[in-house]
C-alpha cells in the first residue's frame, strides 16, 4: 500500500507539471510533456543510483545554471537524450566528450528518438522544484504509479475525461502483483516438475530461502532457464518487473556457490563472445532472464515507454542496457490475425520460413545484447523480413501479408492493430 508520504510526493509532482502546462503560453501536447518530465525523473534516478555524489543532478546545480543564465533543459537535458543516451560512446560527437557529459551511458538508439524535446522550453524553476522533491523521496519512488497518476492531466476530446480513465490506466497494488507473480510461478513449477516440496517452494519464492538439495535446485534452474512468460496487457510494467526480480533472486538462491545457470546460458550462447563475457558478473543474469523469458504487449505507447524506463532503472547495475523492442511491444492484444488457421499453420511449418525466422531470432539476440553488428540491425532485419514475405506470399493474399508485416517494432509510438505471439515473439 502507498504511504501518506508517497501520496503527498506524487501530488506535489503532479502539481508542478500541471502548473507548467497552465503557465506555458503555447498549446502543448500534455502526453508529450508528461513523458519529458518522466525522462528527467528516470535520468535523475539512474544517475543518483550510479553516481550518488554527482552534482549534475542536484537542484543546486540547476540553481547555479540559473545564476549564469543557462537553461538546464536546453543546454544539458536535450543533449543527454538526443545525442548521448541514444548514441554509442565511440560514435558521439567530440563536443559531448567533455566532463559535463562524462559517465552517461549508451541506453538505446530506439527510445529517446520518439520525443521532440526541442518543441518545448522548460524553465529551470520547474526542474529545481522537481529535483528537490526527488532528492528527499527517491527511495519510495514508483515511476509507473507516478505516470499513471500524471495521465489525469492528459484529456481526451471531452475535456472532463482523462486519458487515464478512458484507457483504464489504473495502479495495481503491489500486494496483488506479488500474489499474481508468486502463485503463477508456484503453479507452473508444480505442474512441470514432479515431487517438489510445496513448503520448500513457498520458502524459496516468498522468502528467498533455498532449502532444496543440489539436484532439486539444478532441476528448478533448468526449468526456469526455459520458462516463457507473456503479459498481454502490461501497462507500465509492474508485473514483468516484479517477475524479473523474483526470477533473478530465485536463480541466485538456487545456484549458490555453483554456476549452474551460468553453464546453461554459456551453452545456449556459445559462440557469442560478447554475450558470454557478461556471465562473469552475476548481476547480468537479469539480462539473460529478460531476453529468454519475459515478453509483454501494451496498446498505449506511452505506457510501454514508461515500462521500458522502469526496467532500465532496475538494470542500472548491469554492464549494458539491452534493446527491448522485441520483448516489450506496442500492440492491440485483443485482435489476432484475420488469417485462416490452415494458411497460418502452413507458413509456420514451411522449412524456408522456419530457417528465416531462426535467422531473425539470431538477429534479435545480437540486437538485445548490443553486439557490434547490431548497429546495422534495422538493415539486416528489413532484408530478412523481405525474404520472409516472399515465402509467406505462397500461402497468403496481399491484404493478409500487409496485415502481418504492418508491425513496426522500431517505432514504439505506432500501436500495431493486431497481436500474435507466434509471429512477434516466436513463442509457439
Amino acid at each position: 500500500m502507498k504511504t501518506k508520504k508517497q501520496n503527498s510526493t506524487y501530488k506535489e509532482i503532479n502539481s508542478i507539471i500541471y502548473n507548467f502546462l497552465q503557465d506555458y503560453e503555447e498549446e502543448l501536447d500534455p502526453e508529450t510533456i508528461v513523458l519529458i518530465f518522466s525522462d528527467f525523473i528516470f535520468y535523475n534516478g539512474y544517475m543518483k543510483l550510479k553516481y550518488p555524489n554527482d552534482i549534475r543532478n542536484t537542484s543546486s546545480f540547476i540553481e547555479t545554471c540559473s545564476t549564469k543564465n543557462i537553461n538546464y533543459y536546453n543546454s544539458y537535458l536535450i543533449p543527454v537524450f538526443t545525442q548521448i543516451c541514444n548514441t554509442p560512446i565511440h560514435l558521439r560527437e567530440e563536443v559531448y566528450s567533455s566532463k559535463l557529459f562524462e559517465g552517461i551511458p549508451f541506453i538505446s538508439e530506439n527510445i529517446f528518438n520518439i520525443i521532440e524535446y526541442d518543441s518545448v522550453y522548460i524553465d529551470n524553476e520547474y526542474l529545481i522544484k522537481l529535483c528537490k522533491i526527488l532528492e528527499n523521496n527517491l527511495e519510495d519512488f514508483d515511476l509507473g504509479y507516478l505516470f499513471e497518476n500524471l495521465m489525469t492531466l492528459v484529456k481526451e476530446d471531452d475535456e472532463d475525461t482523462s486519458k487515464r480513465k478512458v484507457t483504464g490506466s489504473f495502479y495495481t497494488p503491489k500486494e496483488i502483483i506479488s500474489y499474481m507473480v508468486e502463485e503463477s510461478l508456484i503453479n507452473s513449477i508444480l505442474a512441470n516438475i514432479s515431487n517438489i516440496d510445496i513448503e520448500k517452494l513457498n520458502k524459496l519464492i516468498k522468502d528467498n530461502i533455498n532449502t532444496f538439495n543440489d539436484e532439486e535446485s539444478d532441476q528448478i534452474i533448468q526449468f526456469l532457464s526455459n520458462i516463457k512468460i507473456l503479459e498481454p496487457s502490461n501497462g507500465t510494467g509492474s508485473f514483468s518487473l516484479h517477475m524479473l526480480n523474483i526470477l533473478y533472486k530465485m536463480i541466485l538462491s538456487l545456484e549458490g556457490d555453483k554456476q549452474t545457470y551460468k553453464d546453461l546460458m554459456y551453452s545456449r550462447y556459445n559462440g557469442y563472445d560478447h554475450i558470454v563475457k557478461l556471465l562473469n558478473n552475476k548481476r547480468n543474469y537479469k539480462l539473460f532472464i529478460l531476453q529468454n523469458s519475459l515478453f509483454s504487449a501494451e496498446i498505449l505507447y506511452s505506457s510501454n515507454y514508461i515500462n521500458t524506463l522502469r526496467h532500465y532503472l532496475y538494470l542500472s547495475d548491469c554492464d549494458i542496457f539491452p534493446n527491448l523492442n522485441f520483448n516489450f511491444i506496442t500492440a492491440n492484444t485483443l485482435i489476432d490475425f484475420n488469417i485462416p488457421s490452415e494458411s497460418l499453420n502452413s507458413i509456420l511449418k514451411d522449412p524456408e520460413a522456419i530457417h528465416i525466422r531462426k535467422n531473425i531470432a539470431y538477429l534479435n539476440i545480437l540486437y538485445f545484447f548490443k553486439c557490434e553488428n547490431s548497429l546495422n540491425f534495422n538493415e539486416y532485419y528489413s532484408i530478412a523480413l523481405q525474404d520472409l514475405m516472399k515465402v509467406y506470399s505462397k500461402y497468403l493474399k496481399s491484404y493478409e501479408l500487409n496485415q502481418i508485416f504492418s508491425w513496426k517494432p522500431f517505432n514504439m509510438t505506432e500501436s500495431c492493430a493486431y497481436f500474435n505471439k507466434d509471429f512477434m515473439f516466436y513463442l509457439r
